[in-house]
């Protein structure tokens, strides 16, 4: 669906696989949920999760909005529909997201950067007049982004308790402090590639996330063993592999 992009350019697509992971995620919530039922009831059932099941969810505030309205989401590039300032801006370096989402944030974040000519404008005390000119202060807001570094505004701001974060690129995340205190991404040597990270799955159980057990296979690396354990025979195993129809991966 459309609403993603910037407002005068083309629709653009999610950068992560953010439809096949949630399905993946409702699909284990699918299977959790049967297995309730089933301690319950006795009885198994199917489940059916789809991609476009899934896609067509995570818009469900927007077709329900549109249901009431006949008003299509817009591209706002980072911005939100909800709430204005709440995008990346630029700075004298790089851009920090803030998420002025109520009355008491923007009145935090004029606050923390002396901007009393905006904190007295009635035109913005509220979220809704906030949104009403939307524009003219996205304009206000960038310029006075541009007067500071990613470092300043993103400390005054956190300070005053207003939400933002300075944009880090893939490169950076690893030296997140929280993701560091969490230990979430961990180094796997793989063969041929030397040391890869990797980030475990964030479900943080009695203070530990889950333990990597192995490392993702090669392709064909298990497939001697998984046929043994299916009930193949060596012989039978190395005509699969003659015939080309399995494949095994060769240190």
């Amino acid at each position: 669906m459309i609403a993603t992009g910037e407002p005068e350019g083309k629709p653009c697509r999610q950068q992560t696989s953010l439809i096949d992971t949630s399905s993946g995620m409702y699909g284990v919530i699918a299977i959790l949920a049967a297995l309730i039922d089933k301690g319950k009831t006795g009885k198994g059932c199917r489940i059916d999760i789809s991609l476009l099941d899934t896609a067509i969810f995570a818009m469900n505030y927007h077709l329900t909005y549109y249901s009431l309205s006949e008003r299509l989401p817009r591209r706002l590039g980072s911005g939100s529909e909800g709430w204005v300032p709440y995008a990346a801006f630029d700075t004298k370096d790089r851009q920090v997201w803030i998420g002025v989402s109520s009355d008491k944030y923007w009145a935090a974040f004029c606050k923390a950067l002396g901007l009393d000519d905006l904190i007295g404008d009635t035109r913005y005390t509220t979220d809704e007049g906030r949104k009403q000119h939307r524009d003219e202060l996205n304009a206000k807001v960038s310029e006075i982004c541009m007067q500071h570094t990613s470092v300043e505004l993103e400390s005054k701001l956190v300070a005053a308790g207003v939400p933002c974060a300075r944009l880090a690129t893939v490169a950076e995340v690893e030296h997140n402090p929280q993701a560091k205190l969490r230990e979430l991404i961990e180094e796997w040597h793989y063969p041929g590639k030397g040391n890869v990270k990797i980030v475990k799955t964030p479900m943080m159980i009695d203070g530990h996330l889950p333990e990597t057990r192995i490392r993702t296979p090669l392709l064909g690396e298990h497939t001697t063993e998984i046929l043994a354990e299916l009930g193949y025979s060596e012989i039978e195993t190395q005509e699969l592999l003659d015939k080309g129809i399995v494949v095994q991966h060769k240190a």
